[in-house]
């Protein structure tokens, strides 16, 4: 009886010896080490019972509120292994994350200074993957739900209103590179996409084409010529045009979708011919396609 009850007493010894915590370390704000008379935080260290894991305490020196709690493999806490929580002062949770060897890895969520969710969803090796959502401040109401692959976007992707409403819904590639794909709609659920078939691409050989990377010199096109630059002068107006372009990002065809007058909108697509070849489009496997892009010329 006697071993036992002294078994049991060193046993129990060395559960609180190992839940013995280090020396307090002291942060400034810029989490530097220093000494307590310039801390901001402070931190104990704790190491786990029966483990090589250490839980690692984060405080705020004046309210000696809690700052962070979690688990790292090493005492120094330079290896994040588990769950972590972060916290405001007054008490509010902040951020909720768990990490493997560094790298955020499974759920994670981000809440407003009010307590409202503001954002959640999963990494996976550092990385966002599956559904995120991001909720309107200071309520429950969703207001984006992103779909990730490999930490970029990858599929549909959706913007709602308040009231639930869809306001916009995109689709992007597999790969995550290019968006090829997009809806828009009022509060009341109107459609106000731009185009008749609601889809900023063609479908060639059931892959969608993305609009050619070459439409960000459009601008710089159109300020040197000379042409463009003759027909602003005196005239206020918008010419709405569809350009098809072939796999070499070459045009085909421009059609003027809504002008201003035969002569106006004839200069239009004479200046539009006068642009260089555009980079192709590119599908959903890399491959060069023929692809329609909306081009809307102002002055």
């Amino acid at each position: 009886m006697k071993f036992k009850t002294l078994l049991f007493l060193l046993l129990l010894c060395t559960f609180f010896t190992a839940q013995a915590a280090t020396d307090t370390v002291y942060f400034n704000k810029a989490w530097n080490p220093c000494d307590r008379d310039t801390a901001t935080y402070y931190r104990l260290v704790l190491q786990r019972p029966f483990s090589n894991d250490y839980e690692v305490r984060d405080y705020f020196l004046k309210s000696n509120q809690l700052q962070m709690v979690g688990n790292y493999k090493d005492s120094p806490a330079t290896i994040k292994h588990g769950a972590f929580a972060y916290y405001l002062e007054n008490g509010q949770k902040n951020e909720q994350a768990f990490f493997a060897d560094n790298k955020l890895h499974g759920w994670y969520r981000y809440y407003y200074d009010s307590g409202f969710l503001s954002y959640e969803g999963k990494y996976v090796s550092g990385k966002a993957e599956g559904i995120w959502k991001y909720y309107y401040r200071n309520s429950d109401s969703v207001r984006f739900i992103r779909n990730y692959r490999h930490g970029y976007f990858s599929g549909e992707q959706t913007e709602k209103y308040r009231n639930g409403n869809v306001k916009t819904f995109n689709v992007y590639s597999k790969r995550g590179a290019y968006w090829f794909r997009g809806n828009s709609f009022t509060e009341d659920g109107n459609d106000t996409s731009y185009l008749a078939d609601r889809s900023w691409v063609i479908f060639t050989n059931g892959h969608a084409a993305v609009v050619p990377r070459s439409s960000e010199n459009l601008g710089k096109f159109l300020r040197k010529n000379e042409l463009y630059r003759s027909l602003r002068k005196g005239r206020k107006g918008k010419v709405k045009t569809e350009i098809l372009f072939d796999e070499t990002g070459r045009i085909k065809e421009i059609k003027v979708l809504q002008g201003v007058s035969s002569e106006v909108d004839g200069q239009v697509v004479k200046i539009l011919k006068q642009m260089p070849p555009w980079a192709p489009a590119i599908d959903e496997d890399g491959r060069p396609v023929s692809d329609r892009h909306w081009v809307d010329i102002s002055f």
